[in-house]
């Protein structure tokens, strides 16, 4: 899905994140799903991974096992990514057969596919008219958000997982605007 972004995955704006959690994704599975990805920072395959032993009310843990650098890390949980996980929940109380996975998958004992989660954004992003995005676009989103609301890279590392500044900063985006306000505060 990603267009003329030099292989990386579009950072979305605000608006487009509007719509899409207001009009594009259509279930509160599906609306928990990407806004563990934006509000955390993680990979699509940590999220569709998730137990729900792994979920208290104020945080969760993203198992050594689950993650791409082989390290765990636990990262809170926000008001508004409650206010998602309350409404997945709810959703969840005519469900039959529960399973230990937040997000089960078509086979008893499994949890969703994160193939799975690409088909239900690509039908999303087509419902809100948005190309380029991918399930990778959230992680940048949200580390490119925080960067450019001052947190400390430091800091933005730990929520991410990364392993070094160097690999944190492919995912910042830095836009015409930024550049333009850096250069002028250049004078003497």
């Amino acid at each position: 899905m990603k267009i003329n972004r030099q292989g990386q995955a579009k950072v979305l704006t605000e608006q487009e994140l509007h719509d899409l959690f207001t009009i594009g994704l259509l279930t509160p599975r599906d609306r928990l799903l990407f806004g563990i990805c934006l509000y955390t920072g993680c990979r699509i395959g940590e999220t569709c991974s998730l137990a729900w032993a792994d979920v208290t009310t104020d945080a969760m843990t993203f198992r050594i096992e689950k993650t791409k650098t082989k390290s765990s890390r636990t990262v809170a949980i926000s008001l508004a990514l409650q206010v998602l996980f309350d409404d997945y929940r709810q959703a969840q109380r005519s469900v039959r057969f529960p399973s230990s996975y937040v997000f089960r998958g078509k086979r008893v004992g499994s949890h969703l596919h994160p193939s799975m989660a690409h088909k239900i954004l690509k039908a999303a992003t087509d419902r809100i008219g948005v190309r380029g995005v991918s399930t990778h676009s959230f992680r940048r989103t949200a580390l490119t958000m925080m960067c450019r609301k001052g947190i400390n890279l430091r800091v933005i590392q730990k929520i991410s997982g990364h392993k070094n500044l160097n690999v944190l900063s492919h995912y910042l985006e830095v836009s015409e605007q930024e550049k333009e306000q850096a250069l002028s505060t250049i004078s003497f």
